[in-house]
């Protein structure tokens, strides 16, 4: 997908979402903030022919404090991901657990890409929930349930 392309793809995301003046930045990034809590970056990926999109669910540097119960459950929720409505769990650079997803260039449209969104931010509320519980001392190794629940209208 051509940055012309991809230009007024964003834009009709953002026209339903009230944002339609969204662009990209000069790094080819777009990146949205709900509730005051959730980053969602938007990336292209020209040579994969993609979209990706990530979200942090926790601190930089707050994985180190993880078990490995819940080390054990975030590689278990990558699993075929069944875990992240189809995207994985990650750890990025700054060692700050992160949901991702990828969305073909071929299947992107407005809606597909607000649904990706959706999907997205329901996992992280979910994972960030699964952290916490973790940190607090609860239980946090509980068994997967569905893969996705919409948590936008």
């Amino acid at each position: 997908m051509e940055r012309d392309a991809a230009d007024p793809l964003l834009s009709e995301l953002g026209c339903l979402i009230g944002l339609p003046a969204l662009r990209f930045d000069a790094q080819g990034c777009c990146q949205l903030m709900f509730d005051e809590r959730w980053l969602v970056t938007l990336v292209r990926h020209e040579p994969r022919r993609s979209w990706y999109l990530h979200c942090p669910i926790s601190e930089a540097d707050a994985t180190q404090q993880l078990d490995t119960s819940v080390l054990r459950t975030m590689l278990q929720g990558n699993f075929m991901g069944r875990g992240v409505a189809g995207g994985t769990l990650a750890i990025g650079q700054d060692r700050q657990a992160c949901v991702q997803c990828e969305l073909p260039f071929a299947e992107a449209d407005a809606r597909s890409l607000l649904d990706a969104v959706e999907r997205l931010l329901a996992s992280a509320q979910a994972w960030a929930g699964r952290l916490r519980s973790s940190e607090d001392g609860r239980p946090s190794a509980r068994r997967l349930g569905p893969a996705f629940t919409r948590s936008l209208a």
